[in-house]
């Protein structure tokens, strides 16, 4: 999480970005703030980020393997319309960082 949040904050081109996920701690690394992502289907999830201005949708292992909705944004083999992976890190525990995409919109 901590590398995750130091990249954010490298990155962004925001002074306070906005993190999707389910933990604070890359919010903390990055000075960012949290949008909590909901249980809710993939397309759900896109929409909602893009009503709150999501700057980063970081899918967390240890979060996600077991969401039935969600457990795909932890692959680095499949596509995910709307969104553009920026960041992996596998470690203790894999982490994929995506922007949102709105080139399509």
């Amino acid at each position: 999480l901590k590398e995750a949040g130091i990249w954010i904050k490298a990155n962004s081109s925001h002074p306070y970005p906005k993190i999707m996920m389910r933990h604070e701690g890359v919010e903390y690394y990055s000075e960012g703030k949290t949008v909590y992502t909901p249980e809710i289907s993939y397309n759900e999830v896109l929409k909602y980020a893009r009503k709150n201005n999501v700057d980063f949708i970081v899918a967390w292992e240890e979060e996600l393997a077991a969401d039935k909705y969600l457990m795909g944004l932890l692959s680095d083999k499949i596509q995910h319309p709307g969104l553009q992976k920026v960041y992996s890190f596998k470690g203790h525990s894999n982490i994929i960082i995506y922007e949102i995409d709105d080139s399509n919109n």
